[in-house]
């Protein structure tokens, strides 16, 4: 099963669906933005990729962070209650299928993994 994180009015999240809707593959969605995140799905996805890749730094709700804010997203431990309450900082989607988890679209990274 493919999970698919995000929230339904970006584009990229739009185009990601569109590409498992072609492809004829089963997607969950999990909409962060109404369902929120757990601690426990950020520290995975930090293992799993990192907090860079994670944290979507070119956002405008980054940009429009506090200074204490921004600088809490810099470690793990102090970017998790700031991600909980900015849920829009994530960078979109978080794709977890095939025991990998993936951070953005990227069409030859999908069509490798799923064909």
């Amino acid at each position: 099963m493919v999970t698919l994180y995000g929230i339904p009015n970006c584009d990229t999240v739009k185009k990601t669906l569109t590409y498992f809707k072609e492809k004829n593959i089963p997607v969950s969605f999990h909409n962060f933005k109404t369902e929120g995140i757990s601690a426990e799905k950020l520290e995975e996805w930090f293992s799993a990729a990192s907090i860079n890749k994670v944290v979507n730094k070119a956002s405008s709700t980054y940009k429009g962070l506090d200074e204490a804010a921004r600088k809490a997203l810099e470690e793990p431990h102090s970017a998790i209650p700031v991600i909980q309450e900015h849920t829009s900082v994530i960078k979109r989607p978080i794709v977890e299928a095939r025991g990998k988890t993936l951070v953005g679209f990227k069409k030859d990274e999908y069509d490798e993994i799923f064909g």
